[in-house]
Formats: structure tokens, sequence, C-alpha cells
């Protein structure tokens, strides 16, 4: 296994650990994994893959992703008990439904004084709305604001790319609530538990 690698799965251990204080105390190895009964005892290892090393041993939830024809990270969420099309946006300070799909979802909402700007520059109003149920994966977060906001400028898009519409996006508030990892080799979304 190269040095490189080694560092790499060191380090990282080091970022999480850090992350969640106080934590069992982890160690990187350079051989095997001894057998254990106790899986919270076992030790991480260098060879140990990152899906391992977070759903193993940090807590994390396991979300597959898809990548779409535009290039764009899209999951399946359920939002007060019905599914729904999302795409995964980094660069998004919240995450927003479509305002018209606000009834199908089941969210009541107040004018929101924050607005949105998109990469037309140009700013929009919102509403928000509390006391939603969303469920990623098998992840439950209650309570997590969501924003209401016309989407027609992405989803002209991609109908005109003949893609199926979506009905909102997760930003960078559930990624840094739940302490996101993305493994866009694999397609995976990590969520902390």
């Amino acid at each position: 296994m190269s040095k490189v690698f080694c560092y790499l799965i060191t380090a990282l251990t080091a970022i999480v650990a850090a992350c969640d204080a106080p934590q069992p105390t982890t160690s990187v190895a350079a051989e095997a994994p001894t057998e254990r009964s106790d899986k919270a005892e076992t030790s991480v290892t260098a060879d140990m893959s990152l899906d391992e090393l977070l759903t193993e041993h940090q807590e994390y939830e396991r979300i597959q992703l898809k990548r779409m024809p535009s290039g764009h990270l899209q999951m399946q969420v359920s939002l007060n008990g019905v599914s729904g099309n999302f795409i995964l946006d980094t660069g998004a300070g919240a995450t927003i439904l479509e305002e018209k799909k606000k009834s199908a979802f089941h969210l009541t909402s107040r004018k929101s004084n924050k607005v949105v700007t998109g990469t037309g520059g140009g700013a929009m109003g919102m509403q928000l709305s509390v006391g939603n149920k969303m469920k990623i994966g098998e992840l439950e977060i209650k309570n997590s604001p969501i924003y209401l906001v016309s989407l027609d400028h992405v989803n002209k898009v991609f109908m005109d790319m003949k893609l199926e519409e979506v009905d909102g996006i997760i930003g960078a508030d559930i990624l840094s609530a739940k302490r996101g990892v993305i493994d866009y080799t694999n397609l995976v979304l990590y969520l902390r538990k």
C-alpha cells in the first residue's frame, strides 16, 4: 500500500475524530485488524475503505447518489412522507424546495426576509418552512428549515435536456449540520447520524 494512501487515511481519521469529541480513541495500524468480538474496539487500519471507516467507525449513513447527464448529483429524499427528486448542491447555502410543490409535500410557510440569488444574479424572494420531517436514506432529519423558491430556471434547463425535473436542492446547511462527506468516485454521500 502506498505511503500517500496511508497518510491520507491517517489524516482523514484525525479530521473526523477531531470533529466530534469526545469519541472513542482510534489508532492507525499498518497491519490487518485483529479479530475482536466488540466492533467498537476494532482499530482503524490503513487498508480500510472510506465506506468502512465512516459507516462502521464514525456512525455515518451511506446514501447512494446518481450522476445526471447534466453532471448534477441526484438523490431521492422523503419530505413529510412524500418522495422527491433532489439534487445535491454544495454551493447552495440552504435546502430548497420548488415553491410550486409546497402543497404536494405538505409544507406550511411564511415569508422570509432572506433573498436568494441564482447563477443569473437576479434576487428572488423566498418563503421559509419549519417543522418538517426529512428522510435521506435511513437518516431522519427533523425541524430542518426548508426555503421555498422558484426552480423554474433549473427545471427549464433540465426539460430542455430531456431530464426529469427536480423537486428541490439539498444544500450546505444539511451537509454542514450532518458533517457530510462526498465520495465522488463511488457517487456516495455520507451524513453523520
